[in-house]
């Protein structure tokens, strides 16, 4: 219950990701990063992962969520612009 109010989410939706149910959002990845301090790639580490491969997991997963952070704010100023090309 603590880690669904401090990353302001729904226990059923916190639930729903430990089950396989659902997927997170970046933003929805990025809280509970925080809340749990934790790396975005530890969220998809397991048990039998080489711990001497976890730095190339780690600027793997880093690379790939700044890709996708360019590509949505991208994404987003083509949407504007457009908006005011109407």
């Amino acid at each position: 219950m603590q880690l669904s109010s401090k990353a302001d989410l729904s226990i059923a939706f916190i639930n729903s990701i430990e089950n396989g149910q659902k997927w997170v959002s970046s933003s929805t990845l990025e809280k509970l990063c925080e809340v749990l301090d934790a790396k975005p790639y530890e969220f998809f580490l397991t048990e039998t992962d080489p711990t001497d491969e976890l730095e190339i997991i780690a600027v793997n997963h880093e690379r790939l969520l700044l890709d996708i952070n360019d590509i949505v704010h991208r994404y987003t100023k083509n949407l504007n612009k457009e908006k005011e090309e109407i």
